[in-house]
């Protein structure tokens, strides 16, 4: 038992020398560099292209279709916005804000057990959220520093 517990925190001090190591050579400002940068154009496409058509809108009371269809003339307006937002570091609460519906998934609609949670949340932002995580965490030479 006490060779466990010494190997743990062994382990341990070898993981905070090497943060500490890579910290000295700046490969946290190239991955942290990744991490700020702007949506592009791209982002939102793809957030738009990852959006269903016959879903309930979320507490800003946009359908997907609105931004599937307006897409050609939403992008700049939808980009200069998240980025703004991004760039000051306000994320509004009113994004973070979502609607729990509970749907009869079969059987007796008198039965709690025949039901399921769905949510509906600000449309665009969730999948934003997503790409300012993954794609850039995902991105170039990024998993190489994590």
């Amino acid at each position: 038992m006490p060779n466990k517990f010494m190997n743990f925190f062994y382990n341990a001090d070898d993981d905070v020398l090497y943060f500490i190591k890579r910290y000295e050579q700046n490969e946290f400002d190239i991955m942290f560099n990744l991490l700020n940068m702007p949506f592009s154009s791209d982002d939102v496409k793809k957030a738009i292209q990852q959006l269903q058509y016959n879903k309930s809108c979320g507490p800003d009371l946009y359908i997907n279709e609105i931004f599937i269809h307006g897409k050609d003339v939403l992008i700049p307006y939808v980009l200069s916005h998240f980025n703004k937002s991004f760039d000051i570091g306000y994320f509004p609460e009113s994004w973070s804000e979502g609607y729990v519906i509970p749907l009869n998934k079969k059987g007796n609609i008198n039965d709690v057990n025949n039901y399921r949670g769905s949510n509906g949340l600000v449309v665009l932002v969730n999948y934003l959220q997503q790409f300012s995580t993954t794609d850039y965490v995902n991105g170039p030479n990024c998993l190489t520093y994590m």
